[in-house]
């Protein structure tokens, strides 16, 4: 049983501490927000807010051994990215509860959020500046998670894939060591769920996010450019063509063409939290033609079905 510390009680970090806590962890979660707090309480979840935990000193009996981050990642326009802010600023709360850590066990830092390639890296960076002891004991990793807005609590409780991406700790270990260590908390024996697989750096690990992401988004918007095309050909020939029924037998007969969890349905926009912003991320990583106008247009005919 591990002690675990979730930085952002919402729809990612609620769920995740739903999950972890039917392995038989100890769940604690810290948030800004009172509604998010009080559902975690309402869950009999210990949950404060960062001022509780770092001025109020209300946390000073509960044990760390891992933090968990879910915070918000939004689309900002000016750097044409994910935010990092709420990550960058809670570094300082990240390094008070690594110093509160009452053995010489590593906290284990995993960092949960969609993020821009290269963000795991930077928050190492940070809390690096902040912990210049060398008693300070900790490795980060990026964990992207797969979760579905309207079932993320039952996604976060049947993981589809764990996928983690070492950023360099101290001291540096062999990949085994860490593996194991989050079999434990991820995957312990008897729980049933997918093995961890270990990806060769955090930087892969979020750029497998942004494309998992971004591969939902295509086939949404292609199967609306079908059933845009199924329209056009039903009227010009006079004859029904349902292309719901087509791409309903196209994903048994054409290899990879979409997880049926999705419920992608042509003429019906992807929306939501996540996938908007984190395509316009994913976008623009380049300018190259052709590149970008083919990423580009998987935009184009979403904002073209949602304005039908």
């Amino acid at each position: 049983m591990k002690n675990i510390i979730c930085i952002g009680c919402g729809i990612v970090g609620y769920a995740t501490c739903l999950s972890l806590s039917s392995l038989g962890h100890s769940m604690v979660g810290i948030d800004t927000c009172m509604i998010a707090r009080n559902r975690m309480i309402n869950m009999n979840f210990s949950c404060f807010s960062p001022d509780e935990v770092m001025f109020e000193e209300k946390m000073n009996d509960i044990l760390v051994d891992v933090i968990l981050i879910a915070l918000p990642t939004p689309f900002c326009s000016l750097t044409n990215t994910l935010s990092d802010e709420s990550i960058m600023l809670s570094i300082g709360l990240i390094s008070y509860l690594i110093k509160k850590k009452k053995d010489d066990n590593p906290v284990m830092i995993i960092l949960q959020s969609t993020v821009s390639v290269g963000t795991s890296r930077k928050l190492f960076n940070g809390l690096k500046l902040f912990n210049t002891d060398d008693n300070c004991n900790y490795h980060l990793f990026y964990h992207p998670e797969f979760l579905r807005a309207e079932k993320s609590q039952y996604d976060a409780l049947h993981p589809i894939k764990q996928i983690f991406g070492l950023t360099d700790g101290k001291p540096k270990m062999d990949l085994s060591y860490y593996e194991n260590i989050l079999e434990e908390i991820f995957s312990p024996i008897g729980s049933f769920r997918s093995s961890i697989t270990m990806m060769s750096s955090s930087e892969e690990a979020e750029f497998l996010k942004l494309v998992h992401n971004f591969s939902n988004a295509m086939r949404i918007s292609f199967s609306n450019c079908c059933a845009h095309l199924a329209s056009l050909l039903s009227s010009k020939l006079d004859k029904e063509i349902d292309a719901s029924r087509v791409l309903s037998v196209v994903s048994e007969t054409a290899e990879s063409f979409y997880n049926n969890k999705y419920g992608i349905k042509p003429g019906y926009p992807y929306s939501g939290a996540c996938l908007p912003k984190d395509i316009q991320c994913f976008m623009n990583i380049t300018e190259q033609y052709p590149y970008r106008q083919f990423l580009e247009s998987v935009h184009l005919i979403n904002e073209q079905e949602k304005n039908k």
